[in-house]
């Protein structure tokens, strides 16, 4: 890598330069590795952007260039709470085996990612698996009343609420 004159990199323009330049090296364009590569670069769009998404937002908004976008460049993408949804409904209906001892590091990729989507989003498993209706009982998932949020629904039931909710109404 060249030498950039001082303050070069207090310039938002020069940023932007410099980041499309890595592009056209097929260099990371992801935040780490932007920071294992090039650190001044990568402390310079810390330094002048509130984010490093508002920084590839500012580089599409100049280059209009969708390849810039952060969900394009993020290597790690967040999942959206209906995907979140969709791969729990999955799990429980192939009734998935989930090695699940209140740590993180027991669970397979994809279960792994849903469960570091669910603490993301509702700050812990447990939290989470019940805002969709869910708990994990005998390793595998098991589906809540949504109107209760207590009761267990048999598994494969077509039953959408537990007896004693239906007594109730």
């Amino acid at each position: 890598m060249n030498r950039r004159p001082p303050g070069y990199l207090k310039e938002p323009k020069n940023i932007i330069h410099d980041y499309i330049e890595r592009n056209k090296k097929g260099k990371a364009l992801n935040p780490y590795g932007v920071e294992q590569e090039d650190q001044s670069l990568y402390l310079a769009i810390c330094r002048e952007f509130d984010s490093f998404d508002d920084f590839l937002y500012e580089v599409y908004n100049d280059t209009g260039d969708d390849r810039y976008l952060p969900e394009t460049v993020r290597k790690q993408q967040r999942w959206s709470l209906d995907k979140i949804k969709e791969e729990l409904d999955r799990i429980y209906k192939q009734r998935e085996i989930i090695k699940y001892h209140n740590k993180i590091s027991g669970y397979n990729k994809k279960q792994y990612k849903i469960m570091r989507m669910l603490i993301y989003y509702f700050s812990s498993i447990e939290r989470g698996l019940k805002n969709f209706n869910f708990i994990i009982r005998a390793n595998h998932l098991e589906r809540l009343c949504p109107v209760c949020k207590s009761n267990v629904l048999k598994y494969n039931s077509r039953k959408t609420i537990c007896d004693d909710c239906r007594k109730s109404q």
